[in-house]
């Protein structure tokens, strides 16, 4: 009865099997770290998704629409009205 609630011998926990793998801690932190970086930069990605050059590219899209437009205009009405009075 006594052998039962005595702890086992070192010499005995030595033969136990270990009941899961030894894993190295920092390495693990280091892991998880890793993944939330790469979880984040994916939702980001999404989010803003656009590289450089699709950026520049719609820039001067608008730049030269914004030209066009601008060579397209008509004299306004007050400026009419300005010069006749």
């Amino acid at each position: 009865d006594e052998a039962s609630v005595c702890p086992p011998s070192p010499s005995r926990l030595r033969r136990l099997p270990l009941s899961g793998d030894v894993i190295n801690l920092r390495r693990a932190r280091k892991e998880k770290a890793r993944a939330e970086k790469v979880r984040v930069a994916a939702e980001n990605r999404a989010a803003f998704g656009r590289t450089k050059a699709e950026k520049e590219r719609a820039a001067h899209e608008r730049a030269r629409i914004g030209r066009e437009l601008d060579q397209a205009k008509l004299t306004s009405v007050s400026d009419d009205e300005g010069g006749a009075s």
